[in-house]
């Protein structure tokens, strides 16, 4: 993505509608540093480093609309 960052990025995919899951992770430990704030709405969710798999693993299950099965990877 050279001369994007990731608040463009992610407004570009959303230009193609609500309905894309888009999972958003952190560069940084600092939830100010954010560039946008559409995370919170439908259909996208957001992980702050530091993260590990299972957080990420509840993350893609709720983009799903699943539940964990299972909380061990």
């Amino acid at each position: 993505m050279p001369g994007l960052n990731g608040g463009e990025v992610f407004q570009r995919i959303r230009e193609y509608g609500r309905r894309i899951q888009i999972l958003v992770t952190s560069v940084m430990d600092d939830f100010d540093a954010l560039p946008f704030d559409d995370f919170e709405k439908e259909n996208s969710r957001f992980l702050m480093k530091p993260f590990g798999v299972t957080d990420v693993r509840e993350a893609i299950d709720l983009l799903l609309g699943k539940e964990m099965a299972d909380a061990t990877v």
